[in-house]
């Protein structure tokens, strides 16, 4: 039975066409659920219903040569993409290093995995059959993981959404978004702001959702790495963008609309996906961070890892 997990307002679907496939499958939706993130089960029938509105990774194994076991939602020009899929994979020897146009993930030289982007509204996602070490298993979980992230990412893209290297958090049904490098500070920010009562969406990747003339909504995104914080399935209104200073005393330096989307679209680039889009999607990043930063005020927050930089930003967002 197909699988939809929630990514933002992304639903990417999980398919099983083989044994093997299913048993990935059940140990990836074990290592998505200790996310806390939500899962839905549905029928074929209603993934053909829902078609074109979601993203897909058909998991089909390679061993299978008859088009007959494919899932019937399929549309024809995807068959056939998946058809050439099988044909490639089933004539290519796994004992030699062949390059495809979409490399296989090799472990120990032998390729157990191979993603095909066969267009940006899906993707196809192949296992070997005779991938049942633990250790392998393993790192196809999380390989799958970011392909999914990749799946969502590259979705809000084209629908004026981006994903970030962030930290979102809630204060009063309010959305603020912490930008900046490793060891800047998120992680801290996050634990701080728990400890007074708001929660934080996630201390690493975070959506931001277009919600058309309303504004922009955040949504939290799971990491490879579990969150010490925890994630929260909360949907806020993006009300403030800050990048992150150290600093002895606790200030805001407001930025201009350049400024605040160079720093958005640097936090794009950070993410698993951001330098692995086409030209054309990178394009439409950028443009949606100077769309973001004309209607969401940008700061440098300057704090002293304490929880009082939220005095200032309420005194500023008093509102």
């Amino acid at each position: 039975m197909p699988s939809l997990l929630q990514l933002g307002e992304l639903r990417v679907c999980v398919y099983a066409g083989s044994l093997s496939a299913s048993r990935l499958v059940e140990q990836f939706l074990t290592f998505w659920s200790t996310y806390r993130f939500p899962i839905f089960y549905c029928s074929d029938e209603e993934i053909q219903h829902r078609h074109r509105k979601i993203w897909y990774l058909g998991i089909l194994s390679p061993h299978i040569l008859s088009e007959q076991v494919y899932p019937t939602w399929l549309s024809e020009d995807e068959r056939r993409i998946c058809a050439k899929i099988h044909r490639t994979w089933a004539t290519t020897s796994f004992f030699r290093r062949e390059r495809m146009s979409n490399q296989p993930l090799w472990i120990k030289r032998r390729p157990y995995l191979y993603i095909d982007y066969g267009s940006p509204n899906h993707s196809f996602c192949l296992i070997s059959g005779d991938a049942n070490d633990q250790l392998v298993n393993s790192v196809l979980v999380i390989y799958l993981l970011l392909n999914s992230i990749h799946l969502a990412t590259w979705w809000h893209v084209l629908r004026d959404g981006l994903c970030l290297h962030s930290v979102g958090v809630v204060k009063e049904n309010r959305g603020f978004l912490f930008l900046g490098d490793s060891e800047a500070g998120k992680t801290t920010v996050a634990k701080l702001s728990i400890a007074c009562g708001y929660p934080a969406l996630g201390d690493d990747l975070n959506i931001i959702m277009c919600a058309g003339e309303s504004g922009y909504r955040l949504a939290a995104v799971p990491s490879p790495m579990l969150s010490p914080v925890g994630y929260s399935m909360l949907r806020p209104p993006l009300k403030g963008v800050f990048t992150l200073v150290q600093d002895r005393r606790d200030y805001l330096e407001p930025m201009s609309h350049r400024q605040t989307a160079h720093a958005l679209f640097e936090s794009f680039m950070q993410t698993p996906s951001g330098g692995k889009l086409p030209d054309e999607a990178a394009c439409l990043a950028f443009r949606t961070c100077c769309n973001i930063a004309r209607r969401i005020p940008g700061y440098e927050l300057h704090f002293r890892k304490t929880s009082d930089f939220w005095e200032i930003i309420d005194e500023r967002f008093s509102d």
